[in-house]
């Protein structure tokens, strides 16, 4: 999934000591990233949201004439909708500008900031493909008009009221590439700016990431098997299991194993529910994972997958099917399309009647998926 805006504020404190934005819908965010402008004399503000998330604050920059800039973060927090950002400081005289993306690696998103005492932060050069540099700007002097940036684009900005002025703004990069921008801002000659780099889902590429701790029992019983298979065994018997995944333009039409196997590590990571996963990445093409289990003279079953994906299925639907050796094609057993990005999720099936869906091994076939757009 490539890195994308969802929304963004700005806001300038009316009484030189607090400033709070207008509430946005950060539903479905990875990152917020945050542009901390105030007065350099006196002590910073302090950075809070309604949200009671933690703020991660990078290196604060400084011009002499009194502007003062920070770039803050939230990486993969309390997100959602009446969403409002705060910063408060004693005669810091603060505004604040407020950006929030998906696509950004949930894990640890943060590469590295640099900033400086004119108009222009910098040279930064990110250390992975698929990215956003971020970059915001306090102009010393009240400024007018529309700010700009040679590179990039303005997200967001608030003129100067009884506080200093503040915008941000941002480059998504597909391929790594140096990024040198410069502000402008009609009056805001003298500008402290800086700029940060935030990675996107895998570190090094965009992703959906379906996570895997999948149960296909051969019983009533939703509880996975204690005990897995380390590794498929030759010929399907109690115990089988076959996992394989892979990123496809298309979806497969049969129930061939996908192109990667699951490794022996990868079945012991999904034997039991416990946070740890397998991934899949994949870039405008399907993430899948597919799941072959004996099912023996079993009648019925039932299939429950649990994961999540940092792709949001509030925005791209995930599926989990089961394969129809009558028909020979895929059934779709359940969706999700309202969870968060990143946050844990059930799909599950009764299957009443087996009948259809045993192979000549008396092996079952069923498989997570969703489309990366």
């Amino acid at each position: 999934m490539a890195i994308s805006v969802l929304a963004s504020a700005a806001a300038a404190s009316g009484d030189s000591t607090n400033v709070t934005t207008s509430a946005i819908d950060t539903t479905g965010a990875s990152l917020v990233v945050v542009s901390m402008t105030s007065y350099r004399a006196n002590a910073a503000p302090t950075m809070s949201d309604n949200k009671a998330n933690s703020w991660t604050i990078l290196t604060a920059y400084e011009q002499s004439s009194g502007a003062r800039v920070a770039l803050a973060y939230c990486n993969n927090g309390t997100f959602g909708s009446g969403h409002t950002f705060t910063l408060s400081g004693a005669s810091s005289y603060p505004a604040i500008s407020v950006i929030a993306y998906s696509g950004t690696d949930t894990a640890d998103s943060y590469d590295s900031v640099v900033g400086d005492n004119n108009l222009s932060p910098g040279t930064i050069t990110p250390a992975n493909d698929n990215s956003v540099c971020v970059t915001g700007m306090c102009p010393s002097y009240n400024p007018s008009g529309v700010p700009g940036l040679t590179s990039g684009s303005v997200v967001a900005y608030q003129d100067q009221s009884s506080s200093f002025a503040t915008a941000i703004g941002n480059l998504i990069q597909e391929s790594k590439a140096a990024y040198d921008p410069t502000w402008s801002w009609s009056g805001g000659t003298n500008s402290a700016t800086t700029t940060a780099v935030f990675n996107a889902g895998d570190g090094s590429s965009p992703s959906s990431s379906p996570s895997e701790s999948p149960s296909t029992s051969p019983s009533p019983s939703a509880t996975p098997s204690n005990s897995p298979s380390s590794s498929p065994s030759a010929s399907p018997s109690p115990g089988y299991e076959n996992y394989t995944r892979g990123d496809y333009a298309a979806l497969p039409g049969d129930d061939a194993d996908l192109e990667t196997p699951y490794i022996p590590q990868d079945y012991t990571d999904v034997s039991t529910d416990n946070g740890v996963r397998v991934a899949q990445t994949a870039t405008d093409e399907y993430a899948i994972h597919e799941f072959k289990n004996y099912v023996g003279s079993e009648t019925g079953c039932t299939v429950l997958w649990n994961g999540q994906t940092n792709n949001p299925p509030a925005i791209n639907t995930v599926y989990l099917q089961i394969y129809n050796q009558d028909t020979d094609e895929w059934e779709t057993i359940d969706t999700d399309n309202t969870t968060a990005a990143s946050t844990d999720f059930n799909l599950t099936a009764d299957i009443a009647d087996l009948t259809d869906y045993k192979n000549g091994s008396l092996v079952i076939s069923c498989r997570v998926y969703q489309l990366d757009t």
